[in-house]
């Protein structure tokens, strides 16, 4: 089976980007990330769960960090959405 990961981004500011994620419209797992430009990589959370770095957080979120970094680092601007299918 398959792996579907969807994210949409929120807004920008220059300290920080939010993006929705899911893996299928109704995810129940589905939710809000922030990613600090300053520490993308290790400062990232889930808004208003506490979770963040790959250990906490939902597969599908971890995806979509790493999907909207390499499109960062790629084109010098944060992508408005990323998808990931496997």
């Amino acid at each position: 089976m398959g792996f579907l990961a969807n994210g949409r981004k929120i807004d920008e500011t220059a300290e920080r980007v939010r993006y929705s994620f899911e893996r299928y419209p109704g995810d129940p797992e589905a939710g809000v990330l922030a990613i600090p430009v300053e520490d993308p990589e290790e400062g990232w959370t889930v808004v208003g769960s506490g979770a963040g770095g790959s250990d906490d957080a939902p597969k599908s979120a971890v995806v979509v960090v790493v999907k909207a970094l390499r499109g960062f680092r790629t084109a010098g601007a944060w992508p408005d959405e990323v998808h990931y299918a496997s």
